[in-house]
């Protein structure tokens, strides 16, 4: 094989040895305590900021929008630099394949329903 001479092939030899380590139960634990304790501070916390900012009071819009900027900007520009991407005018991707000979005009990678779907599934994986 490539790059792997003088190596064997163990097979499933590591996860033998891993279901015998003394210490995979308490690593096991502590990534189950690790990951509800997370979740349920973050839910406690989270259930707190909307019920507080369910109230109503004077500035509540500008304090709901400060919460929710951390949040929602990485999505925002997350779509917006896909966007510009897969764009068919100025789309990095339409300038790769053209300079590469694939294609001779750009493609509307969000303009035909088949290839939008795909464009959209490559953004979210």
């Amino acid at each position: 094989m490539l790059g792997f001479a003088g190596h064997r092939m163990i097979g499933l030899s590591n996860y033998a040895t891993l279901l015998q380590d003394p210490r995979l139960g308490r690593a096991i634990a502590r990534s189950l305590l690790y990951a509800s304790s997370a979740v349920s501070c973050k839910f406690a916390i989270g259930l707190g900021v909307a019920l507080f900012l369910n109230q109503d009071f004077a500035g509540r819009g500008i304090l709901r929008s400060a919460v929710l900027l951390p949040w929602t900007l990485p999505l925002i520009v997350g779509v917006l630099i896909f966007g510009w991407i897969f764009s068919d005018l100025f789309g990095v991707l339409n300038l790769l394949l053209m300079r590469s000979g694939l294609t001779d005009v750009p493609i509307a990678f969000l303009g035909d329903r088949r290839l939008a779907f795909l464009s959209g599934l490559t953004v979210n994986v």
